[in-house]
């Protein structure tokens, strides 16, 4: 069974959210959701793609912190 990685990133700044989506879709992540307005985004990887320093490397000019944690796959349509 596949597993993701959820990265959870908060306190976005106005304007920072279509940045984030952006440069993370370029580092292969593929799913996103946004909560509280923009302040906040979820982002999906697949583990095996999971690429902590480069994540760092892409958050860090931004000072961005983030939390992350692994999800089993599910069927989300039968939720």
């Amino acid at each position: 069974m596949t597993t993701y990685k959820e990265i959870e990133i908060t306190a976005l700044k106005e304007g920072q959210l279509d940045l984030m989506v952006g440069l993370l879709s370029e580092a292969g992540y593929s799913g996103f959701e946004e909560l509280e307005e923009g302040s906040i985004l979820k982002a999906f990887i697949d583990s095996g793609d999971f690429d902590e320093p480069l994540l760092n490397n892409l958050l860090e000019p931004y000072a961005i912190r983030y939390f992350s944690r692994d999800l089993e796959e599910q069927n989300w349509n039968a939720l």
